[in-house]
């Protein structure tokens, strides 16, 4: 892949996947050498060899957070949007998706395995992953879980990840006993639930890619060096008013234990026939249909019970857990509203500054929509706080859209002050200054009318100077600047002196090379004898 290939700024490159030239695990490089040595008395022959064993590794039970760029939604955030977005998380390593495989060395399949991720992003309810003991199924921290060997917290005995899969254990060649004891952070989920919200196996290709970005561009590459990420994407669209758990898994050669939905085969049979093909394609959508969890293909009709039958009296089937790594873990709610632009428009509200209007008082707050088809009276808009104002998320906004809030000095007192962003409520009169600001002390202004600081200007002022900072093309022309300017100044002031001498700079470069410095007398350093050191003593 040309490394030249450096996208614009503003821009990016998608690529389907970066692959590394080598797989996790140990190998052993020979060297051998062979020389011959032709002489008058004959020929000679000599040889040597040498062995080295190295072993490349990389995440396995975790991923650590270095390598985690960023995640979306944000972790905690408590109003993430809707049907607009779905959860990601984008990774500093570009090969980290493709360096183990879901599949096995008795996996049949002529695809090329590199071409599937062995990581998945899954996102689940809160109410998904609660057991019916109200135990959340995410074990990390102190709530770990074993690789193979039980372990029991707060009473409740947990058999290990892959406990009940010896044979994939021995696949991944970790049944040696070593890794019984090993504690990993796990998902636990029903396997009816996994099922119903894993992505198929064809679609678990198409949720990881690359991206390259010009490293140059902070705003997407932050502090990456390379400007390379893979992306792990979700194949779950968020609902409102819910709270999920975004969960990286590890699928590393669990294919055969069909974890994931799509159990049709992957190498689907070619034929010459097109009647021949229509029948093959038939078969594999039916296969696929067949395998989805519930699926009616001629419609539902049965009633009452809709859980799978079995045994005497109709009873329904135990249910049962899956386990799997999880290498990163993170949790949102999202917003009441839907997250496009104009539902979240339609949702602000205002709050009502009179008690003029018919059903609300002073202080409610009413949605925008009813502000502007004048709802609860004629004079509706006329009686309430402009929209920064009406809004509960900032009750302590003044009218002028200042927020009286606190600032911590160098000297450690606490002071009251005021601060607004660029946007205000009403206008304002600005007042342009006379010369740049040298430091952000002197964009502080005094609100005379309160006696206290406005430290809106200072804010941005600081703000602008540490993005600044953090660009490191403007760092390093700002240095440049500097150094030339240092030089033409010293160019500036030589010129003037020569000037002064009535000189330039050709008959100083004569009158140098006139110079015998041979007989120049060096310095000699006083005798300490003979100093005097003031007030007459030695």
């Amino acid at each position: 892949m040309p490394e030249d290939n450096v996208p614009d700024l503003g821009t990016y490159i998608l690529y389907d996947r970066v692959v590394g030239p080598l797989s996790p695990g140990k190998y052993k490089l020979k060297v051998e050498q062979n020389v011959s040595v032709d002489a008058n008395y004959g020929s000679e022959s000599y040889s040597a060899d040498s062995e080295r064993v190295f072993t490349i590794s990389g995440p396995r039970w975790s991923v650590d957070l270095p390598d985690i760029h960023s995640v979306y939604p944000p972790k905690n955030d408590a109003d993430a949007p809707t049907e607009s977005y779905v959860p990601f998380i984008t990774l500093g390593r570009k090969t980290l998706p493709w360096e183990r495989s879901i599949f096995n060395s008795n996996t049949q399949t002529a695809n090329n395995i590199h071409s599937y991720p062995w990581i998945a992003l899954l996102v689940f309810t809160e109410d998904e992953l609660t057991d019916s003991n109200g135990v959340l199924g995410i074990h990390n921290g102190e709530k770990k879980l074993k690789i193979n060997s039980d372990k029991i917290i707060d009473g409740v005995t947990y058999s290990g990840v892959f406990a009940n899969n010896a044979s994939t254990m021995t696949k991944l060649g970790i049944d040696d006993g070593n890794h019984d004891d090993l504690e990993v952070d796990a998902l636990r989920v029903d396997s009816a639930i996994l099922k119903s919200v894993a992505p198929t196996v064809d679609e678990l290709r198409l949720l990881s890619h690359v991206r390259r970005v010009n490293p140059s561009d902070k705003e997407n590459c932050g502090n990456d060096d390379d400007g390379w990420f893979s992306v792990v994407m979700s194949n779950r669209v968020l609902s409102k008013s819910k709270k999920y758990h975004a969960c990286l898994v590890s699928l590393e050669g669990r294919f055969d234990e069909q974890l994931l939905p799509d159990n049709v085969p992957l190498n689907y049979a070619t034929s010459t026939s097109g009647a021949s093909t229509i029948n093959k394609g038939m078969s594999a959508l039916l296969s696929t249909l067949l395998a989805v969890p519930n699926f009616s293909l001629f419609g539902n009709k049965s009633s009452g019970n809709k859980g799978v039958k079995g045994g005497k009296g109709g009873s329904s089937p135990a249910k049962v857990e899956e386990k799997l790594v999880l290498l990163h873990h993170w949790s949102f709610s999202t917003s009441e509203v839907d997250g496009d632009f104009q539902s979240r428009m339609e949702g602000l509200r205002v709050r009502v500054n009179s008690d003029k209007l018919n059903g609300v008082s002073r202080g409610d707050l009413i949605p925008l929509g009813d502000v502007v088809n004048d709802a609860f009276g004629a004079q509706t808009k006329d009686n309430v706080e402009p929209l920064l104002l009406g809004t509960d998320s900032v009750p302590g906004m003044t009218s002028n859209s200042y927020l009286r809030t606190e600032m911590v000095g160098a000297d450690g007192i606490t002071d009251e002050v005021l601060y607004r962003g660029p946007f205000t409520a009403v206008p304002e009169n600005h007042h342009p200054k006379e010369f740049p600001y040298a430091v952000s002390d002197e964009a502080l202004a005094i609100v005379e009318e309160l006696g206290i600081w406005d430290i809106s200007h200072a804010s941005a002022f600081e703000l602008g100077r540490l993005m600044a900072l953090q660009d490191t093309v403007l760092t390093g022309a700002i240095h440049q600047w500097i150094t030339e300017s240092k030089s033409n100044a010293h160019d500036i002031e030589k010129n003037n002196r020569l000037k002064e001498k009535n000189l330039d700079s050709e008959s100083l470069a004569n009158i140098i090379s006139k110079i015998n410095f041979s007989k120049v007398a060096n310095p000699t350093s006083p005798n300490p004898d003979n100093m005097k050191i003031k007030g007459g003593e030695k």
